[in-house]
């Protein structure tokens, strides 16, 4: 997807660049909200049910369905109040009307591909895993650059939501191949078994991801309201695609790392420490490097996007927090302390609201760096404060 988002940024203007940026962030949404909700669980599942192939496929079913039940609900709500959703949310632009139901598409195979992607890692596939995502790489591509050149924004996101299917097909495949498992079932009483079993382990991350999510998406929008245009967003997102880059490394070494937290229990302490000082070293190395070649960096965009080349810094420091916070989560959800990260997500989304709303910022771009930045800093100083207490033996050991 980076390099899609340079070739859109070239081809497009900045303020069409900034529409599709804002629709992608609309469906990223509804995608973290499902990926926090059930994506660590199902790590968790898949890695404990994974000699028990039954199991794991009901599981996985279960999974599936809950998910596409939930994505026709937001397709249907999208259907129905249209209007009102262009009006509140998109500057009461009529023409991003196909642009928004092709995003329902681009969702349902952005869900399905992580929900794959999470299956996988639960079931340690990691080399398969590479190898289907370069061949998926290597056809989708090419599809999407097809389709903006010719299509334009509607194309570019029609292309995108057909390399997710195929990403999403190809990796369903890696796990059907070598576990041997069909992820289809019946809707008899396991299932539903199953279902309850889903809801009822992760309803307070369900919730979290649902406050935190919104929160992302309404600093967005406050801030898109307040400039009336979209170019910010494509200004802030051209720059915080590169930190993105830092934030998919470390964020599938800290999966793995759940994995490992939840299946050792007698040697947590341990992995953490191990998890932490790796992850930071890989933040920090490459964040560093980033900051070094800033200009350089956003150039990829375009020369018009050099202009904007101060947000990197931002985006490093970004990085750099977001991947502790990464590290600090997968510990309270191995522990089932989700108690506290609901409380400190009401807690930050509050105060990254309200600075978005009374900020009196004039640039707009930067404000909106800025509160992502706040975001990611008071989730940072809220986990330090109560893991340095409740576990504070992990770092005193390490201290010895």
């Amino acid at each position: 997807m980076f390099v899609v988002n340079i070739v859109a940024a070239r081809g497009l203007t900045q303020e069409s660049f900034g529409q599709f940026i804002y629709l992608r962030s609309a469906v990223a949404m509804v995608d973290g909200i499902i990926g926090a909700s059930f994506g660590n669980i199902l790590v968790k599942k898949a890695s404990k049910y994974r000699s028990h192939k039954l199991k794991l496929r009901e599981f996985i079913f279960s999974i599936f369905i809950i998910n596409f039940c939930f994505i026709l609900v937001v397709g249907g709500l999208v259907y129905f109040f249209l209007d009102e959703i262009l009006y509140y949310l998109f500057l009461d632009n009529s023409e991003l009307t196909n642009l928004v139901y092709i995003s329902i598409a681009v969702l349902l195979f952005t869900v399905f591909s992580s929900l794959a992607q999470k299956i996988n890692i639960g079931l340690s596939n990691y080399s398969e895993m590479v190898a289907m995502s370069l061949i998926g790489l290597t056809i989708g591509l090419p599809i999407v650059l097809f389709s903006l050149k010719f299509y334009g924004t509607n194309g570019l996101m029609f292309g995108v939501a057909m390399y997710f299917l195929l990403d999403a097909v190809l990796k369903i495949f890696i796990f059907i191949k070598k576990q041997k498992i069909v992820p289809f079932g019946s809707l008899n009483d396991k299932f539903f078994e199953n279902m309850n079993d889903v809801l009822k382990s992760s309803t307070l991350l369900v919730i979290s991801a649902i406050i935190s999510s919104i929160s992302f998406w309404t600093f967005r929008s406050i801030i898109v309201n307040k400039a009336e245009e979209f170019s910010v967003v494509a200004a802030f997102d051209a720059a915080y695609q590169l930190g993105v880059i830092i934030l998919l490394i470390t964020g599938g070494t800290t999966s793995v790392a759940l994995q490992m937290l939840s299946g050792d229990k007698a040697n947590q302490a341990k992995i953490f420490r191990l998890n932490f000082a790796i992850n930071i070293l890989i933040a920090l190395v490459f964040s560093s490097i980033l900051a070094l070649f800033a200009n350089e960096a956003m150039s990829l965009y375009g020369p018009k996007y050099t202009q904007y080349s101060n947000l990197i810094y931002i985006v490093c420091l970004i990085a750099i927090f977001a991947t502790i916070n990464s590290i600090y989560n997968k510990l309270l959800i191995s522990n089932n302390d989700l108690r506290v990260i609901l409380y400190h997500t009401i807690v930050v989304s509050v105060i990254c609201i309200s600075f978005a709303t009374f900020s009196n910022i004039s640039d707009f771009s930067m404000l909106l760096a800025l509160t992502f930045l706040l975001y990611y800093f008071c989730f940072f100083l809220l986990d330090s404060i109560y893991i340095l207490r409740r576990y504070k033996k992990y770092f005193l050991e390490v201290a010895r």
